[in-house]
């Protein structure tokens, strides 16, 4: 859901509660947005943009109001200005980046479908849903008075133009929820709110009114049955009966009493008028009576369910007192035995990196067939030198590497020259982001075989051998990837993922596919697209593997160690873990045509994550075998000399463009 004009987050959060697996909370107000960021701390489904929300981009002034102390009055930021008022309205002018929805979804920033979109601004509701663009959602909430807070006076919009705006999007019906004092009604398809009055539109999708509506039907059933009792509690009190307006406004619902159909055949609402609001009365009254049913079948069993978990704790904690002490710790180690490692970063305390000695003995087929190995770099001088020499020192003879560095002020530029006799090139310029620095430097390449290295990652010995011997055994395969190791900051060993075989349906859903080790063909890069997708961040290995898969592309794992994964604090996996659960969103919704549900990606992937199990429990006994293996030490770095700054080295013929800083991802 998009919550739009959050404040503090209390419908978004109330969202997440219920059950909502994203949220997106927009707020312009600088108090608010600190307490909302604290929030999505805590919890990561939750992702706050500080914007304000209007038909198109650009910057705006809002206007805050204070009280004589300066303490914030509560209401929201408004572009109209608030006159003062003695000392009730001192305002304060703020400056916020504007932007549309459709702007939002066009960037990847939110999802292009989405179940609800919340909107309460002050005034400005009916310009955001005109910049709705692409935004699909099935239901949208529009908070409305006629008049606004703190004399700014009448509203703007009207609730008829927002209706005329959302009808031809397919919100064919909507529910009007009308609140004064304790008391709520509910209108259908009726946009008219009494004066003084405050209200929430509550729009529905042609494509989901008929699941909605007996939710609508019995919130109203509800609100008629609060609205008679605390009626009936204000005329006990009284003394009295209650007046004829309170009466007839409980009794909405109720079927007209002179109307009692005498015969089995009259008690069918067939043939008659459906516009006659008796007939319209009895099947709203049928309908309530049954989801009282419903609620009352559904307490039972809630209550059954309550009892038989109670049962269960109390036999557990039962069992647990009898059970010694001992067989409670071989339990729970065998539990940790069982639990899957596939997302985990670190398994284990650092200990050496150590790789079978077989490992150092594979060699290439002959011809062997060129490998354009491209390592997009930004900021990673510490790291990257450490990462050109486990390409280079495989040794492979058709090595194609390049490097594309994003304009790094620290030792990059300084490294990058000590490799040129063995790179096919390296260049360091401004760009957008890392995708654009790939397709950069594929464009000076033209191997056979294609893969990326990330400037803090591995690659293993013997890796691009044992590749290029597989792809050449198997004409028909056009993408190979591996096992991944863990390795932190000193390159030691932390952990590692030991994946199954290949699934097309695991691939739609989630993407475990370790990107170090990611090797494919350029014929299956060129038939989709030729270039890594710009508009992802975070999941653009993944976009480019669903689009070889469109391209009719065959992908297989290999059972063998490829890569290291370096975990430090930077890397982008951590920074942009919250830009990544959109852009999955996203792909999962383009690969499937509908949103999924966490709950469904987790149901579906029990099968896989004990394949994996069993692969990684078989994986641990081979490592405690007495087999050959060889620990891979950090190699001594070349010594180097700064002879000139990064500015003047600018006219090397192995560089391009300017060398500033850029704003950009910390981690690639």
């Amino acid at each position: 859901m998009v919550d739009v004009g959050a404040q503090r987050g209390r419908f978004a959060l109330a969202m997440l509660g219920a059950g909502a697996e994203l949220a997106h909370a927009i707020e312009p107000d600088p108090r608010n947005l600190e307490w909302l960021r604290k929030q999505s701390c805590s919890d990561r489904r939750l992702t706050v943009h500080g914007l304000a929300m209007s038909t198109q981009d650009g910057d705006i002034e809002l206007h805050l109001s204070r009280d004589a102390q300066g303490l914030p009055i509560s209401v929201r930021p408004a572009l109209q200005d608030r006159p003062r008022d003695g000392d009730k309205a001192r305002r304060l002018t703020v400056r916020s980046q504007t932007r549309s929805l459709a702007s939002l979804v066009a960037t990847g920033e939110i999802p292009a479908h989405i179940g609800i979109l919340h909107v309460d601004t002050e005034s400005d509701d009916l310009a955001v849903i005109a910049g709705i663009g692409e935004l699909d959602c099935d239901v949208i909430v529009v908070r409305h008075g006629p008049r606004l807070p703190a004399k700014l006076g009448s509203s703007p919009w009207a609730t008829k133009r927002l209706v005329a705006a959302l009808s031809p999007r397919g919100f064919g019906h909507f529910a009007l929820f009308i609140h004064w004092d304790e008391f709520s009604a509910l209108q259908w398809d009726e946009s008219t709110i009494p004066a003084g009055r405050a209200g929430s539109l509550v729009f529905l999708h042609n494509r989901v009114v008929t699941d909605l509506l007996p939710y609508v039907l019995e919130t109203s059933s509800s609100l008629g049955r609060t609205a008679a009792g605390l009626a009936e509690r204000r005329s006990n009190d009284a003394g009295a009966e209650p007046d004829f307006e309170t009466t007839e406004a409980t009794r909405r619902f109720e079927l007209d009493e002179a109307w009692q159909p005498t015969k089995e055949s009259d008690r069918s609402t067939a043939g008659r008028d459906p516009g006659d609001p008796r007939v319209v009365f009895g099947l709203l009254r049928e309908q309530t009576n049954q989801l009282d049913a419903l609620a009352a079948e559904l307490a039972e069993v809630r209550l059954l369910l309550i009892e038989q978990h109670v049962w269960r704790l109390r036999h557990r904690r039962r069992v647990a007192r009898l059970m010694p002490r001992r067989l409670r710790e071989v339990l729970g180690r065998i539990r940790g035995l069982t639990k899957p490692r596939i997302g985990g970063l670190r398994h284990h305390v650092p200990r050496p990196l150590r790789v079978p000695s077989s490992y150092m003995r594979t060699e290439p087929p002959w011809p062997a067939p060129t490998i354009a190995v491209v390592v997009p770099s930004f900021q990673h001088g510490r790291f990257i030198e450490r990462t050109l020499q486990s390409v280079i020192d495989q040794g492979y003879p058709a090595l194609e590497c390049v490097v594309q560095d994003g304009g790094s002020t620290d030792e990059t530029l300084a490294i990058l020259p000590l490799y040129e006799n063995e790179l096919a090139g390296w260049a360091s310029a401004r760009d957008s982001g890392q995708a654009e620095a790939i397709n950069r430097a594929f464009a000076r390449t033209s191997g056979e075989l294609m893969a990326w290295l990330n400037s803090d990652d591995l690659l293993l010995p013997g890796s691009l051998a044992y590749v290029a011997c597989y792809f050449a055994a198997h004409p028909d395969v056009d993408v190979v990837y591996g096992n991944r190791l863990m390795i932190d900051e000193n390159d030691d060993q932390i952990g590692a993922w030991i994946l199954p075989k290949h699934d097309d349906l695991i691939l739609t859903l989630a993407d475990y596919v370790p990107q170090e080790t990611l090797f494919w063909r350029r014929s299956i890069w060129e038939a989709s697209g030729g270039h890594v997708d710009p508009s992802f961040n975070y999941a653009l290995d993944w976009d480019l593997l669903l689009r070889f898969r469109s391209a009719g592309a065959t992908m297989v794992r290999v059972p063998r160690f490829l890569g290291a994964f370096r975990v430090h604090d930077e890397q982008k996996t951590s920074v942009l873990f919250e830009d990544g659960i959109a852009e999955m969103a996203r792909l999962r919704y383009r690969a499937t045509g509908r949103h999924i549900s966490v709950a469904e990606v987790n149901t579906q992937l029990r099968r896989y994550f004990r394949r994996h199990v069993l692969l990684h429990t078989r994986q641990r006994l081979i490592d405690r075998l007495p087999l050959s293996r060889v620990t891979l030490g950090a190699p001594v770095p070349r010594t180097f000399q700064r002879t000139a700054e990064p500015a003047d080295r600018s006219t090397s013929p192995t560089t391009e463009g300017a060398r500033a800083s850029i704003g950009r991802q910390p981690s690639r």
